[in-house]
This record gives structure tokens, C-alpha cells and sequence, in this order.
């Protein structure tokens, strides 16, 4: 009887496609997981530096916001690590906007903070609607 002992080439072949095959699975599900990480670090920067900037308006007095746009509707502000885009033609990509009259019937003024950011995969975009309701109004 002639019995063979080891590995023909043909096992060694389907042994190194099937292995080959799933470290090209693995290392592409860890190029995924890391664009979606970054993804989501660019998201969750945008969202905080938005509700930092509604805290920022919160905390002003009726006269100081009503001060700062009389003139302006909207300022812009810097959010680390985020680039803005390119076709926006601001140099920031924080921008909060006076989407109302200075004064309302019942002393409201409607905000907008948006951020807007450059990614790889294009332009993303933040944004919250804020109600600024002026205190102590008396009509």
C-alpha cells in the first residue's frame, strides 16, 4: 500500500484563498469601524459646540442679544477640528442665525445654530432650532 503522509499543493491553496479571504474581511471591516469612528467624533464635535453655543445664548440678557444682532443676523463661530465647506465661503462652520423679528408678540426670538463641516464623503450638517424666550417681559 502506498499511503501518503503531508499536505498536497491543492490543500495548501484552498487553505492560503480561504485564509486570504478573511484577513481581506477583517481589514476591511476595521477600515469601515475607523471612517465610521471618525465620522461620528466629527458629529458629536458639531453637536456640542451647537448646544455650547445655545448655553452661550442662554446665559446672555435680553439687552446683550438684542445688542449683538441689531446690526448682524447671524455671527459664526470656530468648531474645533472641523473643517467648513469649501463652497460656503465662511471661514468658520458654526454659524448661528435670527430666524425671527427682534421681538415677537410674546417676546420670542427664533434661533438657528447650525454647523456645517467638510467630511470625505462630503458635507455633513448640524442644526437645532432655539426658542429664546426674553425674560421679564411685560408685553
Amino acid at each position: 500500500m502506498n499511503h501518503r503522509i503531508g499536505i498536497s499543493l491543492i490543500e495548501v491553496m484552498a487553505a492560503s484563498t480561504i485564509l486570504a479571504i478573511g484577513l481581506g474581511s477583517t481589514f476591511s471591516a476595521m477600515g469601515t469601524a475607523d471612517a465610521t469612528r471618525r465620522r461620528t467624533e466629527d458629529r458629536n464635535a458639531a453637536i456640542f459646540e451647537c448646544q455650547n453655543q445655545i448655553e452661550i445664548l442662554q446665559a446672555k440678557g435680553n439687552d446683550e442679544i438684542y445688542r449683538q444682532f441689531a446690526t448682524n443676523s447671524s455671527f459664526s463661530f470656530p468648531v474645533t477640528g472641523l473643517t467648513p465647506p469649501s463652497d460656503a465661503g465662511r471661514t468658520n462652520a458654526g454659524i448661528v442665525e435670527k430666524l425671527s423679528p427682534s421681538t415677537t408678540v410674546y417676546g420670542c426670538t427664533t434661533f438657528r445654530v447650525r454647523c456645517d463641516y467638510q467630511t470625505a464623503g462630503g458635507v455633513e450638517s448640524v442644526q437645532f432650532i432655539y426658542l429664546y424666550t426674553r425674560r421679564n417681559y411685560g408685553g
